[in-house]
């Protein structure tokens, strides 16, 4: 559906790729809006595997971790503590 509208030749992004694979995810994990699954693209292709969020919905993503802020701290440890 939207994918015609990124193979547009005049359509110019940073990263064509990303968006695909976006899409991918968007359409695959109901729930998540394109912005989550944008997200998660970026996420999953500089390998960090965990996501600081108060939206449950990334937990239906099984390779990334959802870490929920808190004040004064955050639930679980960030990568750099472990």
């Amino acid at each position: 559906m939207l994918v015609p509208i990124l193979l547009l030749r005049g359509l110019k992004l940073a990263d064509k790729g990303i968006h695909f694979q976006a899409l991918d995810i968007f359409s695959n994990y109901h729930g998540l809006d394109f912005e989550g699954a944008l997200l998660v693209a970026h996420v999953d292709n500089r390998d960090v595997g965990e996501i600081f969020s108060y939206d449950a919905d990334f937990d239906r993503i099984p390779w990334i971790k959802r870490l929920e802020p808190q004040k004064g701290g955050v639930v679980n440890q960030p990568l750099s503590e472990k």
